[in-house]
């Protein structure tokens, strides 16, 4: 488990020296070497082992990241995305619960009104 945690770290704080370096967003990097040590090349399977610390570490890992970008957030902006939220909010989760509901019915095999129903619930 240490040598997972000190690769985590490693390439986590190699990513976000990344992300100022290029002046990017560090969630990009964080993603990209996520996925390269994770799924991509098996070199770390975090249930196997981080075990039961992995659902705090990644709820700790979320805190961070939502603390990082509440700093960044500049309210003088907020007037202009109005719209975007406001369609994110409205379209966005009226396609998740589509999509979802689809998803359900076609790959799961539910009825059509049972995945309707659980459409909101499966995103």
């Amino acid at each position: 488990m240490l040598a997972s945690l000190t690769i985590i770290l490693t390439l986590g704080t190699l990513a976000q020296w990344l992300a100022w370096r290029t002046e990017q967003l560090s969630i990009a990097y964080l993603l990209l070497f996520g996925f390269a040590i994770g799924p991509f090349t098996q070199i770390l399977n975090p249930d196997q082992s981080l075990g039961p610390l992995l659902i705090p570490l990644v709820n700790a890992a979320v805190c961070v990241i939502l603390f990082e970008g509440g700093l960044h957030l500049r309210f003088k902006h907020l007037r202009e995305l109005g719209g975007v939220v406001r369609n994110l909010v409205t379209i966005g989760a009226l396609v998740t619960w589509l999509l979802a509901a689809l998803t359900a019915h076609f790959l799961i095999g539910l009825s059509a009104g049972t995945a309707l129903l659980l459409g909101p619930f499966s995103a």
